[in-house]
């Protein structure tokens, strides 16, 4: 028999309030209402020999029991290098103690994961706060905001993000971008590549052409604003003619596919 090895004494109780599955060690239960002594073996519950609930097993596997044998509940049975006896656990880690340390530890790292976690597919707002604008003939960039930590080699979906701009106090135009999917990479300092363009719908005012290049009554994505992909940042871009000022808002969601689709 393995010295240090214990057989742990479970509180008394009736014996249908016995554990029926107590853990992985070695451990005795008396019933108060009928005196039986039953020893669990780390499968299954065993008759122990009784006699009106007193014990009279004189020893386990040949090694002998103390012959003064009284526990007291949350004591341990405990072999001394010469015979088994109850006795109070030693002073430390118990079994008890690791697996509250490790719910406590696991319940932490799973607060502070769930907190920051957003599931595949799931959006968060993109956002553009009013900028007030004036064109110089070049495509001016102003970078969206998300609460997202971008994954490297992921893909990204943009989702109903509105691109409004006014003047004077009127609409200029709306431009709506939808499902338009993105992959990202760290190198380089953060970079975009197009996967698909998804749809886009513009709401002209009627004065667009006041404001914006166009050609005739005809516009495409260079001519409007629209998504961009600024210094590796998602961002909006607005082609506004030299002189003319204008507010810029943007709304809408970004969601996180995954690393591959």
């Amino acid at each position: 028999m393995a010295a240090n090895r214990i057989v742990e004494w479970l509180p008394d109780s009736a014996a249908i309030a016995r554990p029926p599955a107590p853990g992985h060690g070695v451990y005795l239960h008396r019933a108060t209402d009928t005196g039986a002594i039953t020893l669990w073996d780390g499968t299954a519950w065993r008759s122990w020999p009784s006699s009106n609930g007193a014990l009279d097993a004189k020893s386990i596997g040949g090694t002998p029991i103390d012959s003064v044998f009284s526990p007291t509940a949350g004591d341990v049975f405990t072999w001394s290098g010469s015979k088994w006896k109850p006795a109070a656990p030693t002073a430390g880690l118990t079994a008890e103690h690791v697996n509250d340390l490790i719910a406590s530890a696991l319940t932490t790292a799973l607060t502070t994961a769930l907190a920051n976690y957003v599931a595949p597919g799931a959006g968060v707002p993109l956002t553009l706060a009013a900028v007030s604008l004036t064109g110089d003939g070049s495509d001016q960039e102003r970078a969206l905001t998300h609460g997202l930590t971008l994954v490297d080699g992921g893909y990204y979906r943009v989702s109903d993000l509105t691109i409004t701009v006014r003047a004077a106090g009127a609409l200029v135009c709306s431009v709506t971008v939808n499902g338009h999917i993105a992959r990202y990479a760290a190198s380089g300092g953060g970079s975009w590549a197009d996967d698909t363009r998804g749809t886009v719908a513009h709401q002209l005012g009627d004065d667009v052409a006041t404001y914006f290049t166009c050609a005739g009554n005809t516009y495409t994505a260079r001519d409007l604003p629209g998504l961009t992909y600024a210094a590796g940042c998602l961002s909006v871009g607005v082609p506004l003619r030299s002189g003319q000022t204008a507010t810029v808002t943007a709304r809408g969601t970004i969601a996180y596919l995954g690393t591959s689709l």
